[in-house]
């Protein structure tokens, strides 16, 4: 008689479904982390955009209120400006566009 272990059919196809199954719960876990990694990236870069657009649109509200005053300033009379402060001490001021007309 030989001494040699004799490994059921059984054994053989519980092993072989357990390394499927730890397998396929293996490679869902991967996909899942990468899917949630460019999900957290893509959020990320969406968010710095909206901050961007909305940095923006402050930026650019606030600068046509100071053009807008200055304007209104411009306007003014030379007594007026006198009035203000103006004279040897008034400081002119502009503002350029960005095609060069002031």
């Amino acid at each position: 008689m030989s001494n040699s272990r004799r490994i059921s059919i059984r054994t053989k196809i519980l092993t072989l479904l357990s390394a499927v199954v730890i397998l396929a719960v293996a490679f869902y876990l991967f996909l899942a982390s990468r899917i949630f990694l460019e999900d957290k990236t893509l959020l990320i870069y969406e968010l710095n955009q909206s901050l961007v657009r909305t940095l923006g649109a402050e930026t650019e509200s606030q600068v046509a209120s100071w053009r807008s005053r200055l304007d209104a300033l411009v306007r003014l009379p030379a007594e007026s400006r006198e009035l203000i402060g103006g004279g040897e001490d008034f400081l002119r001021a502009g503002l350029l566009r960005s095609d060069g007309t002031e």
